[in-house]
């Protein structure tokens, strides 16, 4: 693969933009009719041909019994311990409420300046960075000893990462969601592949994937005057979350039977209710031997923005 990483990418990108512009239909069906299928216009072209009260009831019970199939399809698709936010959505949809839209009091620019001011980092110790920087060429010479995680990346890799890739979220600046990436054809996937490739072997990505579209979400029970009670949720180019995933199932294996165990995020089958289980039990044994537990909670306020990271 020669010329611009950038320009590479932007092909890319309008190619697979223009191939859905012209296979995925537009617009909304005029004269729809739920539950409607190939079975029903069957037996209403009947109909048509020979207007009975029997070709009428066989078309009438064909639709009730498809409407009777799409709503024990909703109702068994509504799962709380799955994705919460879809099934009080679908809750809501079949009350017939609206979430009410919430309007900010404060402008863009207000939540823009703090998290700029959030995310400065004029204290950071130089000897701190050496010592990344250190670490980090030892971890480099070391990766003589497992060159495995340096090969390009296969195409049953990228299936397996593209697998896992969940559908109905937001797209990013690139406009691709990921319902679009995972329908691609074998060519595109192939080309991403070797895109995926090259900016590993370069150390290089499309100056895209460093853009983000910031969504702030209001804080419950926080003032809205208030620039710090929103949250900010930052929408990345989903090929670019398809190479981090690329990039975690390498070297997941190896990071994490080095992480404590007593940690559970961000960690493959562990979750907030491991720490809740772990503190209820000590406090049951500290009770058993008639002792007293101490708690000590720390809340960092706006971490991710306020972490040190080094500056490409």
């Amino acid at each position: 693969m020669e010329g611009d990483i950038n320009s590479a990418y932007s092909s890319w990108t309008k190619s697979v933009l223009n191939a859905a512009k012209m296979s995925i239909p537009r617009g909304c069906r005029k004269n729809h009719v739920p539950g409607w299928t190939e079975t029903c216009q069957n037996l209403y072209q009947a109909f048509i041909n020979n207007p009975t009260v029997q070709n009428a009831d066989k078309l009438m019970d064909e639709l009730m019994k498809c409407k009777r199939e799409r709503w024990h399809e909703a109702v068994s698709s509504v799962d709380f311990t799955h994705s919460s936010r879809k099934a009080w959505l679908s809750l809501n949809k079949l009350r017939g409420r609206k979430p009410k839209p919430q309007q900010t009091e404060v402008s863009a620019n207000s939540i823009t300046g703090q998290l700029v001011d959030s995310g400065k980092h004029s204290n950071v110790d130089k000897k701190f960075g050496r010592s990344i920087n250190n670490e980090l060429s030892c971890l480099l010479r070391q990766e003589a000893e497992s060159p495995h995680l340096m090969n390009d990346f296969t195409f049953q890799e990228l299936l397996e990462s593209l697998r896992l890739v969940k559908c109905g979220k937001a797209q990013g600046p690139d406009l691709i969601p990921p319902d679009m990436l995972k329908n691609l054809p074998v060519t595109f996937l192939k080309w991403l592949l070797t895109f995926f490739n090259w900016c590993k072997n370069e150390n290089k990505i499309p100056k895209i994937w460093r853009q983000a579209l910031v969504v702030a979400i209001p804080k419950p029970n926080k003032p809205l005057n208030d620039p710090k009670s929103y949250r900010p949720i930052s929408l990345l180019c989903t090929p670019f979350k398809l190479l981090e995933r690329l990039i975690l199932q390498r070297i997941d294996p190896i990071v994490d039977p080095k992480l404590p165990k007593t940690q559970a995020g961000f960690r493959r089958e562990k979750s907030t209710v491991d720490q809740v289980g772990l503190l209820t039990g000590r406090i049951e044994k500290a009770f058993q031997r008639q002792e007293k537990t101490g708690l000590i909670l720390v809340d960092l306020t706006a971490t991710y923005d306020t972490v040190w990271r080094k500056e490409c």
